[in-house]
């Protein structure tokens, strides 16, 4: 079992993608840096043991630069590919740990689509489950995994042929939904499932906390989340209980943010660019 660990850098820390390196790197066969900055690290990255630096010298999106380092960690004969970031770190014992879950589920006769450990916020220590994406809780071999709709890609552990059959990460997509979109897809279309294994966790943290019950984004996540909302609304694979979710949050997020937050009028551009967009995309697809 060859796996190569894919991490996407834009405008990283130098220091944190190191230390990020340096535990994945005992634990897989090769690290695959692929970077959506607009300057190279090669100089710092280059030309080390194990690690295959890509730089794209542009911000391609994640989607994008996700499905090259698939295709590079085919090309140089990996088995599996495990999805890292370039700020959070994980377990010494991680990967093995995720390999040996992946394995029993499928010895047990699960389609899996991918297995991933579950996400914990990193301001409040609680784990990121929602009910409704949860589909049921089972145990093998004292195991316990969640089976859900899908699950976030960070630390998440794919078989590189599943990509064969799903396809790669929808690029016109370019951030946000994106793994969503991609495990809505192998359940629905396919049959493969996306599991979480408890027991195995790491530290994450989705946006800057705010007094509403909402995540603050930059102006150019938010054109992305409005934009992608009314695309994948539209879906017949896209889960109803997201639809529904997404349609009170993204209300809420149309008000707050012009209303509350600076800076405003930004907030309040990119929102009904995204919401044009997304319409238009729609139209033409």
């Amino acid at each position: 079992m060859k796996i190569g660990a894919l991490i996407v850098l834009y405008n990283p820390e130098i220091k944190s993608v190191d230390e990020a390196v340096g535990r994945l790197l005992p634990q897989v066969d090769i690290v695959c840096l692929v970077d959506n900055s607009n300057v190279t690290h090669e100089q710092h990255f280059g030309n080390k043991e194990r690690l295959h630096y890509l730089p794209l010298m542009g911000n391609k999106g994640i989607a994008a630069a996700q499905n090259i380092g698939i295709r590079h960690l085919k090309e140089s004969g990996m088995d599996f590919v495990l999805f890292s970031d370039q700020d959070s770190l994980c377990d010494e014992r991680l990967v093995g740990r995720l390999a040996e879950a992946y394995t029993l589920l499928e010895d047990n006769g699960y389609k899996v689509a991918t297995v991933g450990p579950v996400p914990i916020n990193k301001k409040n220590g609680k784990p990121y489950i929602t009910r409704q994406n949860t589909i049921q809780r089972f145990e093998l071999s004292g195991l316990y995994f969640l089976q859900m709709y899908s699950i976030i890609s960070s630390y998440s552990l794919t078989r590189l042929s599943t990509f064969d059959t799903i396809g790669l990460f929808e690029e016109e997509l370019f951030i946000d939904g994106v793994d969503n979109e991609w495990g809505w897809r192998a359940k629905e279309r396919f049959g493969l499932d996306s599991f979480m294994t408890e027991g195995l966790s790491f530290l994450h943290y989705q946006g800057m906390e705010t007094r509403l019950p909402i995540k603050r984004s930059s102006p150019f996540r938010l054109y992305y989340q409005f934009r992608n909302y009314i695309i994948l609304a539209k879906r017949s694979y896209t889960p109803s209980f997201w639809k529904r979710r997404n349609f009170f949050m993204f209300g809420l997020k149309a008000v707050a943010y012009p209303l509350l937050m600076a800076p405003r009028w930004q907030y309040l551009k990119s929102i009904v660019k995204g919401l044009r967009d997304g319409l238009s995309f729609i139209r033409h697809h």
